[in-house]
């Protein structure tokens, strides 16, 4: 380039290069790890001073920062000079620390140094840290977080939050005036009394909007949080086991109604007992309804769940995955009527349907509904797995005649993405398996945006809930 063409360059207006800087950094979070002088903010300050004026006078470019606490010697003081570069603006900060020992850092370094001093400006904090520090923050004298509205508690290391603080101090008074979304991933001694821990009593229930825990928590625990929490549009969370005796604490419980309840995702490690919980709720206003299992011991389409969906539920549900049980005698107990008065109800909302054990209990007609755009207009992402108790051969020809038929009438398929699961039919180069194949690949042949294939090889092998969790949400799903 000659002279003036330098000219030309370095001379453009500070606000079309930030517009250059942002495109070029991309992801405005700056993830403070192992390579992070590698990172692009970092490299475009080092050009010329002229360059590094201006990136470090874009606010919106330090404010959201990752921090790894192994990443650096100093670490601490380069996040010091990071933060200063967002003065004025809200943060988003998030500390990872996978291990405690051999650490240098003291809990005055990472609470004293981090969190404190940008305690008024931070509007996001996620912690994923040893217990110690966690502990730590939770029984601070004092402290206020004024703009804090989401946060998230994660452990790195073992520890348990219980009934009373160890320390000898004044009751902790760590506020939180306007949260509203927190992920608790803190281990509690006492999973049936989760609300009455005096080291949770930051949590502003009322106004909560968003409840999330990785964490195991009890089925009562659940319905605890819904009566303080009634404003939740949002509950993510795991089951215990729903045993005898805790079936005895739900039964008698008064009904409830969410009416802001929009995303429900629960994790089960058993089916007993959550047919009980599920009576106890009313959602006018559920979307999505996310039920994942851990023990191969999903709910099956059942009629309860049918009245459960059909009767507890708005008519505005969008997405639904219920994981099926691995054996099929879930299947004798299918209600294909109460099937099709779910699919009527919510014809014109649904857009992600997830499907277990699809069987000739199920009109043949079902397949060529789902995919017909006039019945479900907004339908684009359809989940099948096949019974492996019937002919795969039979449901993939169904499949097939649907899409023949739709483009037969001019009508363009509204499925955009299909996930089949299906059970092998012999060895590998048997005709019927063959057979099964080749009408796989005529499926696939449409050009779906997603399209997900799985063959198993046996029936005690065709029930795989990581596979149909990782097509469904994504390979990084919790």
């Amino acid at each position: 380039m000659d002279e003036t063409g330098l000219n030309h360059t370095v001379h453009l207006p500070p606000e079309l290069f930030r517009i250059i800087f942002s495109f070029a950094v991309g992801d405005n979070r700056f993830k403070m790890s192992d390579g992070f002088m590698n990172d692009e903010r970092i490299r475009l300050s080092h050009v010329c001073s002229s360059w590094r004026s201006i990136l470090f006078g874009m606010k919106e470019l330090w404010s959201d920062i990752v921090i790894y606490m192994e990443a650096h010697p100093m670490v601490l003081d380069i996040v010091a000079e990071t933060l200063s570069r967002a003065e004025g603006a809200a943060l988003t900060i998030g500390i990872q620390m996978a291990r405690l020992e051999n650490h240098n850092q003291s809990q005055y370094d990472l609470i004293g140094r981090v969190i404190i001093p940008y305690a008024a400006s931070i509007q996001n904090l996620r912690l994923f840290v040893p217990f110690y520090y966690l502990e730590a923050l939770l029984t601070l004298p004092s402290a206020s977080f004024p703009i804090l509205e989401s946060l998230s508690l994660r452990q790195s290391s073992y520890g348990v939050i219980t009934q009373s603080t160890k320390y000898n101090t004044p009751a902790p008074s760590v506020t939180f005036p306007r949260l509203h979304a927190i992920d608790y991933g803190l281990t509690v001694i006492d999973l049936a009394k989760i609300l009455g821990i005096p080291d949770l009593s930051f949590i502003p229930w009322i106004q909560l909007t968003t409840f999330t825990s990785p964490r195991w928590i009890t089925a009562k625990g659940a319905y605890d949080v819904f009566v303080a929490a009634p404003n939740l549009k949002t509950m993510r969370t795991s089951f215990d086991a729903i045993g005898l005796e805790e079936q005895r604490r739900l039964s008698g419980l008064p009904m409830l109604d969410l009416p802001h309840l929009e995303s429900l995702d629960i994790r089960f490690c058993g089916s007993h007992g959550f047919q009980l919980f599920l009576s106890l709720f009313n959602f006018p206003s559920i979307r999505d309804i996310t039920f994942r299992e851990t023990t191969e011991q999903g709910l099956g389409w059942s009629s309860e769940l049918n009245n459960f969906l059909f009767n507890r539920c708005g008519s505005q549900l969008e997405n639904v995955f219920v994981v099926s049980r691995k054996v099929g005698s879930e299947t004798e107990r299918f209600d294909p009527d109460a099937y099709q008065l779910f699919l009527r109800k919510h014809a014109r909302t649904l857009r992600r349907l997830y499907v277990p054990h699809l069987s000739s209990r199920h009109d043949d007609g079902t397949v060529l509904q789902l995919m017909s755009g006039k019945m479900y207009p907004h339908l684009e992402s359809l989940s099948l797995n096949l019974c492996h108790l019937e002919d795969p051969l039979h449901h993939l020809g169904n499949i097939l005649k649907a899409m023949v038929h739709l483009e037969s009438q001019g009508n363009r398929l509204t499925i955009k993405d299909l996930y089949l699961y299906s059970l092998s039919v012999g060895p590998e180069f048997d005709d019927r398996n063959v057979k099964l194949r080749s009408r796989l690949n005529d499926i696939e042949f449409y050009r779906w945006r997603t399209f997900v294939s799985r063959v198993y090889d046996c029936p005690s092998c065709a029930h795989d809930p990581e596979d149909f969790e990782d097509d469904w949400f994504g390979k990084n799903c919790e």
